[in-house]
């Protein structure tokens, strides 16, 4: 459970930096006064910097990580319902089992229908 709490919160974290560098990115890089041949320029340099620093890998590890935290809460959540009433692990189960199967045909989907627009970080 308290490694999920840290990943959820990690991700959190994650998305507000990253919401703030891209708002800075849009900032700098398209400044309404400027020429568009100045805008161009700044919007290049800062172009490769994002390639360079691999921003699109950060905002893709975000999902992935949240996806994390899910099955990582779940698994705490069947393992302590275990020990407790029956009928209530049952329906617990029986919930999660039912999330994990619509995850994982979404998941694979895609690679049946190219034109999805579902999809899992893991498809």
């Amino acid at each position: 459970w308290l490694l999920s709490l840290a990943i959820s919160l990690t991700c959190a974290m994650l998305a507000t930096l990253l919401q703030q560098w891209l708002r800075r990115y849009l900032a700098i890089s398209q400044p309404p006064p400027y020429s568009p041949h100045d805008r161009a320029r700044r919007r290049t340099f800062f172009a490769r910097g994002v390639k360079k620093w691999r921003l699109t890998w950060w905002l893709e590890a975000l999902p992935t990580l949240l996806h994390l935290s899910f099955f990582v809460f779940f698994t705490g959540l069947l393992i302590l319902s275990s020990n407790s009433n029956h009928p209530v692990f049952m329906a617990i189960v029986w919930w999660i089992g039912l999330s994990g199967a619509v995850y994982l045909s979404i998941t694979i989907m895609p690679l049946f229908w190219t034109d999805i627009p579902y999809f899992t970080p893991l498809s």
